[in-house]
């Protein structure tokens, strides 16, 4: 074998591993772009539940505010009630 034909084989083999790295490389780009993919739909899917859980706690902090304003004016009702027997109750 010539120099020369033992330097073609060497860079044929040379392209050979190239080549199959550069096919390594591809597959895990294909499967990185997968996870990429997966976690944005998982981002996406979080952001959403996250969105209605403040939508959530937002109704249920204008209903208990809601129920406070009705328990103060119950309050207040049975305070001048009281207030009103109380009066009477004494010679009134």
């Amino acid at each position: 074998m010539t120099d020369s034909a033992a330097r073609f084989d060497e860079v044929n083999a040379r392209l050979d591993q190239i080549g199959e790295q550069l096919a390594q490389l591809g597959q895990e780009q294909t499967e990185q772009r997968g996870s990429l993919l997966t976690l944005q739909l998982i981002s996406a899917q979080l952001l959403e539940t996250v969105r209605i859980q403040q939508r959530n706690a937002e109704a249920d902090r204008l209903a208990f505010q809601a129920e406070m304003r009705d328990m103060r004016n119950e309050i207040r009702r049975i305070w001048e009630y009281l207030l009103e027997q109380r009066g009477n109750g004494h010679g009134g």
